[in-house]
């Protein structure tokens, strides 16, 4: 078969949700379809270990892997650029100058950072969803470690060594514990000269009555107490009203001194812009798909991931977990062969594997299969679970090296 004459699947989006299901289609369908991507990074991130770039446990460059590297010798195409549009009614997907023509849409694109309008959240708050979030959150602790040193005003040199994490979801619990280790363990022995008798802090804000709320009790209870165990300050039922550069503002209009702000509040889904047609769009910015992940109203735009806004089988929405965008990449490939073929489309069935987040060196909690784990065999399992999802083999060993090295060496505190 000619290569004009296969359909064209277009994947918007480079993460977890877009790459397995590139892959997964180039693995089913190599002689009948064309696959291309459109990311706006050459890259692949590896989100889940973003926390560990931001605090000198990993190397940048050992969270991301090369698309091109991932795509040689499969019939994939890949484009690096951010999408203007795309017409729903001509099919075309407008990036910069170039026009790509589609005959199945897949919106992958994932999700950014929600400040629910929080004032001065965004322009004075840290975020975690690209690399240059982590590297620039790293340096900005410690240029507030160096700024403390001179510092000969106790009370600003407390404001500088005070950071603040703000959100008590999975990504507040990891970064406020990895945050703690660096500053508390690693930069506090550095500077111990220069900063005298002020210690850091690290406080972790949660707007509701307790963290981790998708999660099973005991990984809350285990989470909660290894917090308070490194001396995390834990504020439930908080909500923050007001970021500054030395301040947050919360309920009733209490001031908490901050050096560094960390958000991870929430999330919103990426939007995109389209013309001749709309989408249904959720008040959360997700796009409304069917269980077959057909995007409604439309029979060949499909949505995955943390883009998409899904009904799973027990009633709930569909999670914003890695997992959940894999499994459902796996259904998505299956599902456009079955729609090329005029055969029924599958819905997507979703059965968590588990639970697992990290809480440090040699201690994580979860839930694996419905049994409770934590400590140190958590730990390790959480390591090899997140290794294996790096797709090369190459990656997985250096990363495997680095990990290693971590218990030898102290973490990393170059500011670049």
């Amino acid at each position: 078969m000619r290569d004009m004459e296969k359909k064209h699947v277009v994947i918007i989006g480079g993460g977890f949700a877009g790459i397995y299901a590139a892959r997964a289609l180039a693995r089913a369908a190599k002689d009948t379809l064309r696959i291309t991507i459109i990311n706006r990074t050459n890259h692949f991130l590896f989100t889940p270990m973003l926390h560990e770039v931001a605090t000198g446990s990993l190397g940048h460059h050992q969270v991301v892997e090369s698309i091109r590297e991932i795509i040689y010798g499969t019939n994939i195409h890949f484009i690096e650029g951010s999408v203007d549009s795309v017409a729903l009614v001509s099919k075309n997907v407008h990036v910069g100058n170039v026009v790509v023509p589609y005959d199945y849409l897949v919106f992958a694109q994932g999700s950014t950072s929600h400040f629910f309008h929080t004032k001065g959240a965004q322009e004075h708050a840290f975020v975690l969803k690209d690399l240059s979030d982590a590297i620039s959150l790293r340096n900005k602790i410690i240029e507030m470690f160096e700024k403390a040193s001179l510092e000969q005003n106790p009370t600003v040199r407390k404001q500088l060594l005070s950071f603040i994490i703000v959100g008590g979801g999975a990504t507040g619990v990891e970064t406020a514990v990895e945050v703690a280790e660096f500053a508390q363990r690693t930069l506090a022995k550095y500077y111990a000269s220069g900063c005298r008798d002020t210690k850091p802090t690290v406080t972790l804000i949660q707007s509701s009555e307790e963290l981790l709320p998708v999660f099973h009790a005991s990984t809350r209870t285990r989470a909660l107490k290894v917090l308070r165990k490194k001396g995390i300050a834990v504020r439930f039922s908080t909500r923050v009203k007001e970021v500054t550069p030395t301040y947050i503002l919360v309920d009733k209009e209490e001031e908490i001194p901050a050096g560094v702000v960390v958000w991870t509040a929430g999330v919103k889904a990426n939007a995109i812009a389209t013309t001749e047609a709309q989408l249904p769009v959720h008040e959360s910015g997700r796009i409304h798909a069917h269980q077959n992940l057909l995007v409604e109203n439309y029979t060949d735009v499909f949505a995955l991931g943390d883009v998409a806004y899904i009904q799973i089988n027990d009633g709930r929405i569909a999670p914003m977990l890695a997992q959940v965008a894999i499994a459902q990449a796996k259904v998505l490939s299956q599902n456009i062969l079955r729609l090329a073929s005029g055969k029924p489309l599958k819905p997507f069935q979703y059965a968590s594997k588990g639970e697992l987040i990290s809480l440090g060196r040699w201690e994580a909690a979860g839930v694996i299969f419905g049994v409770p784990i934590y400590g140190k065999l958590a730990w390790f399992i959480w390591r090899t679970v997140y290794l294996f999802k790096f797709i090369s083999g190459s990656k997985r060993l250096r990363i495997a090296f680095d990990w290693t090295l971590q218990i030898f060496y102290p973490r990393d505190i170059t500011r670049v």
